[in-house]
């Protein structure tokens, strides 16, 4: 905060004889309508600003504007320390048990910043630690001299040392990081760590190995992405030992053809192939026996509808590609397909006294929000629950169900937040400073849900 000064239209005997704590509220209140004012009036200036009108010009714009985008990045990131430092000593106030302290954070982080609860914790943790322990970089990248990039490797790679040597890096390495690319930064700061603590570097290593895991996510046009992060020896030999038998294929013409292009498949697709094959035991790709979960209209299913279909965990995918899942004779697979028709209420006219939700009603549930329920959260649905607490009188039923992660279900128990279902189906979050979310209902063969903040 910087230190309070009147402004030139107070009064200074107002000022000398203004309570402290009354002057402070004013200071706040003024700092916080200033920064708006500074915002938006950059804003506008930045929209209206025309092209440059030399080369040069314009290069001294773009390494300004850059400055200016490591600045604000360095401001929000002190901003978020101080909210979830407030945050923290709120819910230690409401009688929030020592070890539930934070819950929420994030996803009050994250739903100002429009990202995701697990992003914005991952970014607080990036922001705590460079203010905490790096102070000197955390004063370059605010003064726009490195970029975000920099200060995150800086914190990754010191993350092993102890408070003491982390403070000697930051001393010796913060003036230098201005004259380095990312590439630099990391070695520069490794070779550091190395020289401070070199069995500690060894052992982040070794460490390291434990974090393997492998991990999906959808890619364009039907398709997705699988990533594996293993131990370099295993992963360069996984790659090997498939580029390795699917050249051999190759070689020998055993590859065969691409069913779409009807040419020979390439070194790609035969390695993509054998890892599929070699992952599921299956002979050919097609044959893999899974269950998966289609949300699909009838008129896509059983006649030439064009109408896209949800596929469970990806999103949309074309009507031809949904009926060749749906009909494929080769497949071993379960396809468990939720039509979007008009169909039976009796999911929502169950028992709506039980507290649990039956598994068919959570599997309907599950298909209309596809993911959890929260603001700008993609995390795949782990409960559940009811919107209206069934503690507080709320139904076990459809409409008032919801899928949520599992940090967005624990969030909700922190003193100060609320959740509210309008007749529409749209789920209004308001969080304890008062601020409103409102997130409509996905379409089931359409749009994802949308966020509005009052």
């Amino acid at each position: 905060m910087p230190a309070t000064i009147p402004p030139l239209w107070l009064d200074e005997n107002l000022v000398d004889a203004a309570d402290m704590d009354e002057l402070q509220q004013v200071d706040e209140f003024l700092e916080d309508r200033w920064i708006r004012l500074v915002t938006d009036d950059l804003q506008g200036q930045l929209l209206d600003l025309g092209p440059a009108s030399t080369q040069a010009e314009s290069i001294d714009r773009i390494a300004s504007l850059q400055r200016l985008i490591a600045t604000a990045s360095s401001v929000l990131a002190a901003e978020e320390v101080a909210f979830a430092s407030a945050e923290k000593q709120r819910q230690l106030d409401a009688g929030v048990k020592p070890r539930d302290l934070g819950r929420g954070t994030a996803e009050q982080l994250g739903f100002a910043r429009r990202m995701s609860p697990a992003a914005a914790a991952r970014h607080l943790g990036f922001a705590v630690a460079l203010h905490e322990r790096l102070p000197q970089i955390a004063n370059q990248f605010r003064g726009g001299d490195i970029s975000e990039a920099q200060a995150r490797i800086a914190v990754t790679r010191t993350s092993h040392l102890s408070d003491t040597d982390a403070v000697l890096v930051d001393a010796g390495i913060a003036p230098r990081m201005s004259g380095w690319n990312l590439a630099a930064t990391e070695k520069a700061i490794d070779h550091a760590c190395y020289e401070l603590d070199p069995h500690g570097f060894v052992d982040r290593a070794r460490h390291a190995s434990t974090e393997r895991r492998v991990w999906v996510r959808p890619a364009s046009d039907s398709m997705c992405i699988v990533s594996a992060l293993l131990p370099v020896a295993e992963g360069v030999a996984v790659y090997a030992n498939l580029r390795r038998a699917a050249e051999t294929l190759i070689g020998t013409g055993e590859s065969g053809l691409d069913p779409v292009t009807e040419k020979p498949k390439t070194l790609g697709q035969t390695m993509a192939d054998l890892l599929v094959t070699r992952c599921t035991g299956q002979v050919t790709a097609a044959a893999v026996p899974v269950e998966i979960r289609i949300t699909i209209g009838l008129d896509t299913l059983l006649g030439d509808g064009s109408t896209p279909a949800q596929l469970d965990g990806h999103g949309p995918i074309p009507a031809g590609v949904a009926r060749a899942i749906a009909g494929n004779p080769e497949a071993e697979s379960w396809v468990r397909r939720l039509f979007t028709e008009p169909v039976s209420r009796s999911p929502v006219e169950l028992d709506e006294r039980r507290r649990d939700f039956p598994d068919h009603l959570k599997t309907v549930i599950a298909a209309r929000d596809r993911h959890c329920r929260q603001p700008y959260c993609s995390a795949p649905i782990r409960h559940t629950d009811h919107i209206t607490p069934w503690s507080r009188g709320g139904s076990t039923t459809y409409a008032n169900g919801q899928g949520l992660c599992a940090r967005g279900n624990l969030s909700k128990d922190v003193p100060g937040w609320h959740h509210h279902r309008s007749k529409s189906g749209a789920v209004t979050i308001t969080t304890p400073t008062g601020h409103c979310y409102t997130t409509t209902p996905p379409q089931a063969l359409g749009l994802p849900a949308v966020t509005l903040r009052e």
